[in-house]
């Protein structure tokens, strides 16, 4: 079974070239190697997800928003431009892998833990392709590229500028809950309901206790 993960052309080897395994802990107090996944909040290419969590930052911090916008500056890893710098994206796909107009939705406010923010008409909107033109990607060599900085000029002349690593992972645990519930349940109430969504988040987050997985099953039927 862990030829899967381990053995030639497994996973390991297909995706991390060189990679040697080794205990699931560095040493006996040491973190269990998934609690140090790194998740998707987002559902943008992860070489996006530094510059809007900056972004979210300072929104939340400052209370600003895309029509207070005179310049903004990404910086981050060069091979961005390759990944993801799509610059006049057409359909939500492609507005997936376009960081500077996933910068213009993260200001905006929108949801972009939602599949269907990331649609052809957010692609195609006015305010966001304005956005674009006043929103810059600046490569720097010394970034790794999870890591993002975003430096934003508003039109009262104030300057913000936030930086954020998404190699890390969450040390506040309630936050990154929060975060996952958010993302969970944009994604399933639409295909399964509100209520249907409640149960099964209200049963996963009770695993560590329950008896038996048969409530968790019979919510997801």
């Amino acid at each position: 079974m862990t030829a899967l993960l381990r053995g030639p052309k497994g996973i390991a080897d297909v995706m991390m070239p060189g990679f040697t395994s080794g205990p699931a802990t560095p040493h006996p107090k040491g973190y269990y190697s998934v609690e140090q996944t790194l998740f998707k909040y987002h559902a943008a290419c992860y070489l996006t997800h530094a510059s809007i969590e900056a972004i979210n930052a300072l929104r939340s911090e400052h209370d600003v928003g895309l029509d207070e916008l005179k310049s903004m500056t990404l910086f981050g890893n060069p091979g961005h431009a390759t990944v993801c710098n799509i610059p006049n994206p057409k359909t939500g796909l492609e507005v997936k892998f376009s960081i500077r107009h996933c910068a213009a939705m993260a200001l905006d406010g929108a949801d972009t833990s939602a599949l269907e923010t990331f649609n052809d008409a957010n692609a195609n909107a006015a305010k966001y392709d304005e956005a674009r033109s006043k929103i810059t990607f600046e490569p720097v060599e010394s970034m790794h590229s999870m890591e993002g900085r975003v430096a934003i000029e508003l039109a009262d002349g104030r300057g913000l500028e936030q930086s954020y690593d998404a190699s890390i992972p969450a040390q506040d645990l309630n936050e990154q809950a929060a975060k996952l519930t958010a993302k969970f349940q944009s994604l399933c109430h639409p295909a399964i309901g509100a209520e249907r969504s409640n149960m099964i988040h209200q049963q996963v987050m009770n695993l560590e206790s329950a008896d038996s997985i048969d409530a968790l099953m019979k919510a997801a039927q």
